[in-house]
């Protein structure tokens, strides 16, 4: 990052962190992250609606090609159908895309880039949810209450009353199954899950939940036990959610550890994800908010599930404090994010401006930041940014080193393009750790 605007919020950014860790250093790292060059490199840009699946080819976006060293080494647009084709030489290093929708700037810059296809970037764009055909659907509990009258009702994740209404909208031309739980209000109890199809229904009347959709052996919960390898706090979260070929399904945020369902009867992937929130470590300057959050597939649910959430907070503020710090003179910076925990792959640096303008570098974990050159207009925007957010997030799901990030990339470039109906297996156990810097 190189927007002379900028200095004066890292600064300030960097004393918030000082009061909560102490800097420290780092060599840099060298390599192609576990691939070899390619001649060429390739992209795909589109809008993405958050309702549904609309998506439409970003035309005429920003595409920056920087060197080693963070300057422009060559500009172009994406064509009309959100392709990009460029010769990748021995001078190219890094690629930036620039993208605007009516509201706001998005960028984002991918650091040691050795070329070849980099599949489909997806923006998501709010203007593209006037595509979506939505509804909003109110649902009559009557049944339901007088069957499982201690029990809470949840639909798509959401906790519900007789007089709540869900939005729901088509994908692919039809709506999704609406997914249901009934929560138990008394802890030890069964927890139930159906899906209740709403095609052939008029969801514009009341949509009548019956409570005999929950009677079958497969529509029981299975009550997990659940634990955190390392990290024992009582503000830990458990979350569980399915995959199926309508995506991620059924998120359930449960009460208690004790209490934790999957639904192994209706769903055949099924994952249980463990997070904590630490606001702690604020001061006068800021809120400095750290985040951990582990996740993983329930295979057996006879077992004990633990899961390795990995708290390294300090080493965490001690890496970006130094990054920081050594940022201040705008040149190229050392850092070294590749000790802390494991399974992480990639490094993401983000300055978000809320619904203004955001800039998001992907880079490894080891290695060099450059002093990223952008053209003067998209600068000029940036700077237009009043105090962003700083984030530092590191991740990743187990399957590849810290130096294989190049070929982590081209996995998922190439599952972009498949767009598989079920996510695949490796993406099954999320690792991320996350410090976040909002200044007062």
């Amino acid at each position: 990052m190189n927007l002379k605007g900028f200095k004066q919020a890292t600064l300030a950014v960097s004393v918030a962190l000082a009061l909560s860790a102490c800097g420290g250093s780092s060599d840099s790292d060298s390599g192609t992250g576990g691939v070899q060059p390619a001649e060429q490199l390739t992209a795909e840009l589109a809008f993405q609606a958050y309702l549904c699946d609309a998506r439409q080819p970003i035309s005429n976006a920003d595409v920056i090609v920087h060197q080693q060293d963070g300057s422009i080494l060559s500009q172009t647009k994406t064509a009309s159908d959100g392709l990009v084709s460029i010769d990748w030489t021995n001078n190219a290093r890094h690629i930036t895309f620039a993208v605007e929708t009516s509201d706001e700037l998005s960028v984002k810059t991918y650091t040691e880039v050795i070329g070849g296809d980099l599949g489909v970037k997806v923006f998501y764009n709010s203007a593209l949810d006037q595509q979506c055909n939505c509804e909003s659907v109110t649902f009559d509990l009557a049944d339901v209450n007088a069957v499982y009258g201690n029990y809470g009702v949840i639909v798509n994740g959401r906790r519900i009353d007789q007089t709540s209404q869900v939005t729901i909208c088509e994908y692919s031309g039809n709506f999704d199954p609406i997914n249901i739980v009934l929560s138990p209000n008394q802890s030890g109890a069964i927890a139930y899950a159906a899906q209740l199809e709403v095609n052939a229904n008029d969801i514009s009347q009341t949509v009548v939940i019956p409570s005999g959709i929950f009677a079958g052996a497969e529509n029981q919960g299975e009550n997990i036990l659940v634990s955190t390898k390392d990290v024992t706090h009582h503000d830990t979260y458990f979350r569980t959610f399915s995959e199926n070929e309508f995506g991620r399904v059924n998120g359930i945020l449960w009460p208690s550890l004790y209490d934790v369902h999957v639904f192994p009867g209706l769903y055949d992937n099924n994952f249980v994800t463990a997070g904590l929130w630490d606001h702690s470590l604020s001061n006068q300057y800021g809120y400095v908010t750290h985040f951990t959050t582990d996740r993983m597939r329930v295979t057996d649910t006879s077992i004990e599930q633990v899961i390795d959430l990995q708290d390294n907070k300090f080493e965490l503020l001690n890496a970006t404090t130094s990054m920081l710090e050594n940022m201040l003179d705008g040149s190229a910076t050392s850092y070294d994010f590749s000790g802390i925990g494991n399974g992480r792959t990639l490094l993401s640096v983000s300055l978000d401006g809320y619904l203004s303008s955001s800039w998001n570098i992907e880079a490894p974990l080891k290695g060099n930041m450059p002093a990223l050159a952008l053209p003067s207009d998209i600068e000029a925007k940036l700077e237009q940014m009043n105090q962003p957010d700083f984030v530092v997030d590191i991740y990743g799901y187990g399957t590849h080193s810290h130096s294989e990030y190049n070929a982590f990339r081209q996995q998922n470039a190439r599952i972009s393009r498949e767009q598989p109906d079920v996510r695949p297996a490796v993406f099954d156990n999320y690792t991320n750790e996350s410090i976040r810097v909002r200044l007062y």
